[in-house]
């Protein structure tokens, strides 16, 4: 950005902002996922349709698609606000994210290392298989076809990496029971029997 803050965004992600007023106001839009490093200085603001991120000098990640919201702080401090909930103060190693209206505060545990998608690594904590599966599509560009009652069943796991799309789909499915065929650039997840 043009006061050496830097962003990495995930796939199927965007940022927008004005360059003409940024040394009056550093403010960014974001739709999707996004790791920043924010150089200090005055406010930096991340807008997203859910809700909205301020800073002064510290590293996050802002994750917005659909109805989810999620911010980690990785340091510093970043004061999230949602939509019609109050406002919250992170500092490293917390995190919050939107259920039903209201931000629900987690720890990150690793503030150490950037995040694993940046390196093409996505793990899952207690996430149903249709969000496994959009960020598989969003990975690989491909069609995942599956039940409304496979998308429910929670998932936990070491996920997968973003190398190879057989591995990524077998890491997913196997451990739930589930199996999977591809044709051309459409996957089709079934239960086993």
């Amino acid at each position: 950005l043009p006061d050496d803050s830097q962003v990495y965004l995930n796939a199927a992600s965007d940022l927008t902002f004005n360059k003409g007023k940024w040394d009056q106001k550093r403010s960014v839009r974001l739709r999707g996922e996004a790791f920043f490093q924010v150089t200090s200085g005055q406010s930096f603001t991340v807008e997203t349709v859910r809700g909205s991120v301020q800073v002064l000098g510290t590293s996050f990640n802002i994750l917005q698609r659909g109805a989810r919201f999620q911010v980690e702080c990785r340091e510093g401090r970043v004061e999230v606000s949602a939509l019609q909930s109050a406002s919250v103060i992170l500092t490293a190693g917390q995190a919050v994210r939107l259920q039903e209206g209201i931000l629900e505060r987690y720890d990150v545990g690793d503030t150490n290392s950037l995040p694993g998608w940046i390196n093409g690594v996505f793990r899952f904590d207690n996430q149903p298989m249709e969000i496994v599966f959009a960020e598989l599509e969003r990975q690989f560009d491909v069609d995942i076809q599956f039940s409304d009652e496979i998308g429910a069943i929670p998932f936990t796991g070491g996920g997968f990496e973003s190398k190879d799309l057989n591995d990524a789909l077998y890491d997913i499915t196997w451990p739930m029971g589930l199996s999977y065929s591809i044709s051309n650039e459409t996957v089709v997840i079934t239960q086993d029997e």
